[in-house]
C-alpha cells in the first residue's frame, strides 16, 4: 500500500465491501459451499477469516504473519476453532525466506465432531 501512495498518478477507486452472508452469496451467485478459500490481505487476515462464518469450505490457504502484527499461526488456528467451530489441521507451511514477514499455510478444516 505504501508503495502505491508514494507513486505519482495513482488512481483511487472506492469499492463497496460486502460481508459474505448467505443472502449476499445468493444475490451474487456465489456458492455457499466451496472447496478452498485463499486469503492474502496484508495484515487483515483475522478480520477476513472471521467474516467467513456462513461460507462452508474444507481447505484454507492463508498468508500467516511471522514478523508483523496480526494473523499468526496460533491466532488463525484459534479463530478457526472458536469462531468457525472447525478443527484446523496444518498440512502445508512455507516460509519463502528466513527474513520474510509472512509465510503461507494450508489448513484442512474439519467439523469438531470429525476425526
Amino acid at each position: 500500500m505504501n508503495q502505491n501512495y508514494l507513486r505519482k498518478n495513482v488512481l483511487e477507486t472506492e469499492i463497496e465491501i460486502l460481508k459474505p452472508t448467505r443472502n449476499n452469496l445468493r444475490t451474487l451467485g456465489i456458492p455457499q459451499k466451496v472447496d478452498l478459500v485463499k486469503i492474502d490481505v496484508e495484515g487483515a487476515e483475522l478480520e477476513v477469516l472471521g467474516s467467513l462464518k456462513e461460507l462452508e469450505f474444507d481447505y484454507l490457504y492463508i498468508e500467516v504473519s511471522v514478523k508483523r502484527k496480526g494473523g499468526t499461526l496460533n491466532e488463525i488456528s484459534n479463530l478457526i476453532r472458536n469462531k468457525l467451530e472447525k478443527t484446523p489441521k496444518l498440512i502445508y507451511y512455507y516460509l519463502p525466506e528466513k527474513d520474510s514477514p509472512a509465510a503461507n499455510a494450508l489448513f484442512l478444516l474439519k467439523n469438531k465432531n470429525q476425526r
